[in-house]
Formats: structure tokens, sequence, C-alpha cells
């Protein structure tokens, strides 16, 4: 075979490759056009279930939130007209959810699964409405009853950045409220946290003993950790019906006395 023969046959192959290829590409553009245009078949949502088996939001919520975002309902739209990304930014702007995530699967089902965020503590505002935190100390707002303590008296003002002021005591309530939380035994037992107008925490148990008088945020863990051994106490001894107070303030002192209220 002469080369100028094998020059034309090489040129010949390239040139269908070149065919194939824009045909192949041309066939997938139009495939994903034609995709982008259909409806989506299903709203699948998943809302995770919480410790508590309560729920801040329930199916309908999440739908209504996605047509608020959208200006119509979320399942007449195609897949052109859905960003997941904005969809998802949007959602989680929602102070009742942690974290959402949404995907489209190869039947045009949009699925949206939800993380709620999970309240630890519900803190009671005199003249206004109440809300709850969160462990990461974000503010929820009250749509459904969690069994949590509930913190009366002088909290002060709800301010975005009062996690960054040591003496704020909204601060000291939801560091207090995190380590309730962690604990099983504290968890179980803790009612009521009362602050008073210096600023001083008591512990309003559950089942009737004694009130805590915890004093400010300092030392918390010493504390928390000193009503363990009451507890302890307790056990051993029983409950003293003169003794209604308990005061854990101070390093190395357990002290047992009638209330003054």
């Amino acid at each position: 075979m002469s080369k100028a023969r094998k020059e034309n046959n090489s040129e010949r192959i390239s040139y269908l490759k070149l065919a194939v290829v824009g045909l192949l590409a041309a066939f997938l553009a139009f495939a994903a056009s034609d995709r982008l245009d259909s409806q989506l078949s299903d709203v699948i949502i998943e809302i995770e279930k919480s410790q508590s088996k309560k729920y801040l939001l329930n199916e309908k919520d999440v739908k209504l939130k996605l047509k608020q975002i959208l200006g119509y309902d979320i399942s007449l739209a195609n897949l052109g007209q859905i960003d997941l990304y904005d969809l998802e930014r949007k959602l989680t702007s929602d102070q009742r959810i942690n974290k959402s995530d949404l995907f489209i699967d190869k039947h045009n089902r949009l699925y949206v699964k939800v993380e709620q965020r999970q309240p630890i503590v519900r803190i009671q505002v005199s003249g206004g409405k109440d809300y709850y935190l969160d462990y990461n100390g974000e503010r929820i707002p009250v749509t459904e009853a969690f069994r949590v303590p509930v913190v009366t008296g002088n909290v002060g003002a709800y301010v975005a950045n009062y996690k960054d002021k040591k003496n704020s005591g909204l601060n000291q309530v939801w560091q207090l409220s995190q380590r309730i939380y962690d604990n099983d035994f504290l968890r179980v037992l803790v009612e009521q946290i009362d602050v008073d107008n210096k600023g001083e925490m008591t512990i309003v148990p559950k089942f009737p003993q004694s009130k805590i008088v915890l004093g400010d945020g300092l030392d918390l863990d010493g504390k928390l950790k000193r009503i363990g051994e009451y507890y302890k106490h307790l056990k051993k001894h029983g409950h003293d019906p003169e003794k209604d107070e308990v005061d854990v303030k101070y390093e190395g002192h357990i002290a047992r006395r009638e209330s003054q209220s």
C-alpha cells in the first residue's frame, strides 16, 4: 500500500472518529436537555428521628418551606428549575433545621433529607416568647413541647453573640445545659434552672429532693461532681426532711440547710 493511500485511510478514520464523537456529544446534550425539561415524578421528605422522638417540623412544614423558597409547589417543578445547593442552603437557614441534603435519582424523584435541631433547654421569657437552645447554643422557636429543663428568672436577653460573653447569664445557662444533657443522671434529675438577680443559679430536681444552689457559672464541672456526691450520700443515709436546700458552690464543701424562701 502506497504512503498516500495509507494517509488517506488514516484521515478517513480520524474523520469517522470525530463524527462519532460529535454525534455522541449531540445525543448526550439532547438527552440532558430533554431530562432538564422533564418534571419531577415524586418528592420524598425524610426527617431524622430525634432522641426525644418528637419533631420540631413535619413533612408539611418542609413542603411549605420549599414552596416559600421557590414561589410554587416543588412537585410542579422541572429538573432544570431546581438548584439543589441553593435549596439546601435556604432550608438550613430555618432555625428548626440543623442540616439538609437534597438529591434527585434516575427516576426523577427528589429526596429531601432533613436533620432537625435537638433542644436541650427551654428559656422562659417574661412578657415574651419562650425559646429553646440546642446543644450548639442556637436559638429554636417553640413549636412542640420537649421534655427539657426550663430556665426561669433573670437570664438576660438573647443576643446573637452571647456565647462570646463570659459573664452572660444565658452563656452560663447554655454551658450548664450542655453538661446536664451529656450526663445521664443529671438529664433525668433536672427539672428547672432558676437564675436570681445576682446571676446565681439554682437547680430544681424533678423528684422531691433538696433544691441545689450552684451559684455562678464558674467551676461547673466541680459543682456538678459535688451534686453526684450529695446524691450518693442520700442513697446511703436518706433525705433529711428539715434540709430542703443544698449548696455546692464551694470546692470541698456541701452545705445542707433550710431554704430561705
